[in-house]
Formats: C-alpha cells, sequence, structure tokens
C-alpha cells in the first residue's frame, strides 16, 4: 500500500503543470555548493598565523650556532631530546624566519606589523638548573628574558614555556640583502643560579602571528608536559 501512494505522489510531481506548453518534465536546477571561506590568516593579511612549530628533532633545523650547548636525551627516550647546557656562557642560537620584515610597507599610514610571538619550550626541575637569557637579534628585535629554570618544589620536572614578543625591525636598520634575513634568538647561560648548578635545556619552538599571544600559558604547559611523556 505505501509503495502505491508513494508511486502515485512520484508520478504526481513529474507531471507537467496543467495547461503548460512542456511536454516534459520540468526538473528544477540544484543550487550550486557554497563556496569555501578564504583561509584563515594573522594579523598580517598573508601571514600564516603560525610559522614555527618545532620540538624534539625538528629544533635542528633551525640552529645557526652552537657554543657548549649538546643535543641528547639525556638517556631517557625521543621525547626527552633537547639542546643541553651545563656551563656559563654556554650559548644557543636559533635563526627563525622573519615573515614580517617586508610586511610594514605593505600596511598603510607607515604603520609597523604587529608583534609575532615565540613560545621557548624548557626544562624547569628542581635540581642541577639555571638561568639563561633570551636576546634577538638580526631582523627581528625584543626585550630581553631572563629565565630561571630552577623549581623550588621538591620532585618536580616539567616542560614549562615563556613568551617573548619579537618585533620586526625596519628593514633599513637591518643590514642584509632581502627580506628573508633571519630573526636570531640567542639562549645564553647566566653565572647566576639559585640550584648551585647551571643546566639548561631547551626543548621547543612555537613561533606564531600576532593573535598567538591569546595562546594561555598553562594550556601550552600542559601540551608540551603531555608530548615530552609520550
Amino acid at each position: 500500500g505505501h509503495t502505491f501512494l508513494a508511486q502515485l505522489i512520484l508520478h504526481r510531481l513529474l507531471r507537467a503543470p496543467p495547461g503548460s506548453s512542456l511536454g516534459q518534465a520540468q526538473v528544477c536546477p540544484l543550487p550550486s555548493p557554497p563556496l569555501l571561506p578564504p583561509p584563515l590568516y594573522g594579523e598580517q593579511g598573508r601571514e600564516p598565523a603560525s610559522s614555527v612549530c618545532a620540538r624534539g628533532d625538528q629544533l635542528r633545523g633551525y640552529i645557526h650556532q652552537v657554543s657548549g650547548f649538546e643535543f641528547t636525551d639525556e638517556g631517557r627516550g625521543s621525547g626527552k631530546l633537547g639542546y643541553v647546557g651545563l656551563h656559563p656562557a654556554d650559548s644557543l642560537t636559533f635563526c627563525l624566519p622573519n615573515a614580517t620584515a617586508g610586511a610594514a610597507s605593505k600596511l598603510r599610514g607607515g604603520q609597523h606589523p604587529a608583534a609575532r610571538v615565540l613560545w621557548l619550550g624548557y626544562l624547569r626541575s628542581y635540581a642541577h638548573m639555571g638561568r639563561a637569557q633570551l636576546t634577538c637579534s638580526g631582523a627581528c628585535a625584543c626585550d630581553a628574558e631572563k629565565i630561571d629554570a630552577h623549581d623550588v618544589k621538591d620532585g618536580v620536572s616539567v616542560t614549562d614555556v615563556r613568551r617573548v614578543a619579537l618585533r620586526s625591525r625596519r628593514r633599513r636598520d637591518v643590514r642584509v640583502r632581502s627580506a628573508e634575513a633571519c630573526c636570531f634568538v640567542r639562549v645564553s647561560i647566566l653565572t647566576e643560579t639559585s640550584s648551585a648548578e647551571h643546566k639548561f635545556k631547551v626543548m621547543s619552538l612555537l613561533l606564531g602571528g600576532g593573535d598567538a599571544r591569546f595562546i594561555q600559558v598553562f594550556s601550552l604547559r600542559a601540551a608540551f608536559s603531555s608530548l615530552s611523556h609520550n
């Protein structure tokens, strides 16, 4: 019964309307599928919201200069890979892409592109850890950051992060041949320490556009700590 009724309804729908000059069933064209929205970018218009995400062995691709630091997992597995320095004046310099170097000329009114944000992942522990200073040069600038990797809580070792705002230098202020010059980020171990030792370990880099400033420190700590235990 229900099959017969369905056939009657279908027959009625496919017939030409009474009085129509058309001798065949009218077919309504299907609407075109909606166009996909354009990809999401950061505040610079054509700059991707995130340009670097490196952890473990991926850090090697951004190394510019190493003095005293060693790439090692300290015998604890690939999840613990990083660059470890043990003595004052040991230093590590990364070359990060300078995606905003030419962006200032594209902004109206001589405005400068918004600062990008670097999140440096490092080991924070209760023993052996020292202090390091982070500075920037080349095609970018930043405020010098002092990082203390010593955690006073007994028995606690975690991956922590430090947020650093990177400002793109004007091209006339940088002696470079192209807008692809490096943003140099240097980590150097200080003499001062609260643990009587000086170990410092860099474990990850996350570089994003200006909108990366909204990332919560707690979220990154949890994510990096989870990855280091896998």
